[in-house]
């Protein structure tokens, strides 16, 4: 059975991806984690490079041989990220919701969205949803360091069209048609731009992994990575 790693996106936790990983359970060996800073992880500061490390890591630490990886949103970067870095290390990639498209005006609008204060306010539930996930203290802080995660990656992305020449891995990178986050020039622009890449736009899909049936999403993973 094949092994495949479900990352999740930022403010995100192992706990997020199990809708998914209990409809792909019965085709592959299923491999959840927590990013650093997020769910019962001790709250630090994170960026791509460190995330990315942080998932060779774990292949490496248990053994896995080549598996697939599936990023959402964040989880997609990094997997894109490591797959540049150490191109050997992972099989197939699929990402969905994945933003490739920052500035430092980009970067300051979705921090803009991201302040703890105004999510209280606004989205109360969010806000309990967010503190369930990562502790009534910690998910104000995670708040913080994906804000200057997000930062850095407007003054210096290491993804963009230039260097995704350099991913050779087989790779489908999604995006939802109701994905209100990420443009489709931005995501099929990265995919065109890689040499075994490929974009599909996924009908009926928002942004928000919540809100992505696992059920519709399952079988473009199991037709893309149990190709032969």
């Amino acid at each position: 059975m094949p092994s495949l790693i479900l990352l999740h996106g930022a403010l995100g936790s192992a706990q997020t991806m199990q809708p998914l990983q209990q409809a792909l359970t019965a085709d592959f060996d299923i491999h959840t984690l927590d990013f650093l800073g997020h769910g019962p992880s001790p709250a630090q500061a994170f960026d791509i490079p460190i995330l990315a490390e942080q998932v060779k890591n774990y292949i490496q630490s248990t053994g896995l041989e080549q598996p697939h990886i599936f990023g959402y949103s964040m989880g997609g970067y990094v997997a894109l990220y490591l797959a540049q870095q150490a191109p050997t290390l992972a099989d197939r990639i699929f990402t969905l919701g994945t933003k490739f498209a920052w500035s430092p005006e980009i970067a300051a609008k979705s921090i803009r969205g991201i302040q703890a204060d105004k999510i209280e306010e606004k989205v109360p539930q969010f806000a309990s949803y967010l503190k369930g996930l990562h502790g009534e203290i910690e998910w104000r802080i995670l708040l913080q360091h994906t804000a200057e995660m997000m930062e850095d990656l407007g003054v210096s992305a290491p993804l963009n069209t230039a260097n995704a020449t350099q991913i050779a891995n087989t790779a489908l990178i999604c995006l939802g048609d109701e994905d209100n986050m990420v443009s489709h020039e931005e995501t099929s622009s990265f995919a065109e731009a890689m040499p075994q890449g490929q974009f599909q736009l996924l009908p009926q899909t928002q942004h928000p992994i919540q809100k992505v049936d696992p059920n519709a999403l399952a079988p473009y993973l199991r037709n893309f990575l149990l190709q032969s």
